[in-house]
């Protein structure tokens, strides 16, 4: 049983550690690439841009009046979940069950004030959206977007959307493509990166995350040699 623990904890581990290289390797790319004005995109060419988010093809925001780029909605319920205890006796527990988890994504601009260059979110991209619908139902309500009634058995259902919507100061890294007469930022060796903060603010969580990764797998790998410990005492 040590080894199992001690095996999952090596796992966990790595995947942490995996996860701080991937922080080091975007906060990389955020530092050496100077940002670049709209007009001035040229294809080929791995490219940072700020400016505005203007909508081509919008979406509707789920829970809330507006349109959007982008959203993600993601919505939880109670559930009781039953075991049976070692002596035979039933143990009924609390706990949230994910029920939708769905992402959209279409097309959209940047533009600064020098022009504009369009912005394809629709392949393996990396967003960082601000959370727009943060809500608690008691169950037996209408818990489905787009008209979906979804059966929530008298659970609380607990909903939360993060969007980039209209007029929003954006952010996006991307391999700058010629398309016909258009150039488009998209996902090339690296994935697309858009974000609604700031290169500063964007630095900042990316160094906490790298910070905490390392800090997480070091502790779990302690923990994993003291379990391989055990197995040999």
């Amino acid at each position: 049983w040590n080894l199992v623990v001690a095996g999952l904890l090596l796992l966990m581990a790595a995947a942490f550690y995996y996860w701080s290289v991937s922080g080091e390797r975007r906060s990389q790319r955020i530092r050496q690439i100077q940002s670049t004005k709209c007009k001035d995109v040229e294809p080929g060419r791995l490219t940072e841009v700020r400016g505005t988010l203007k909508l081509l093809t919008p979406l509707q925001v789920p829970e809330r009046p507006g349109e959007c780029a982008y959203y993600r909605i993601e919505r939880q319920q109670l559930r009781s979940a039953v075991r049976r205890e070692a002596d035979g006796r039933l143990h009924t527990t609390d706990q949230w069950e994910t029920i939708e988890d769905r992402t959209e994504a279409r097309r959209f601009l940047v533009e600064d004030e020098s022009g504009s260059v369009l912005v394809d979110l629709r392949q393996d991209t990396e967003v960082d959206a601000p959370l727009i619908v943060d809500k608690h139902e008691e169950g037996g309500k209408n818990a489905g977007g787009f008209g979906l009634s979804l059966s929530v058995g008298g659970r609380p259902v607990e909903t939360k959307v993060w969007a980039l919507v209209a007029g929003q100061p954006i952010y996006v890294l991307g391999q700058a493509e010629r398309e016909g007469d258009k150039i488009v930022l998209k996902s090339g060796a690296d994935k697309l990166l858009v974000s609604y903060k700031s290169e500063e603010e964007l630095l900042r969580s990316t160094q906490q995350d790298i910070t905490l990764g390392k800090v997480v797998a070091v502790l779990l790998t302690g923990a994993a040699a003291a379990a391989f410990f055990l197995i040999k005492n």
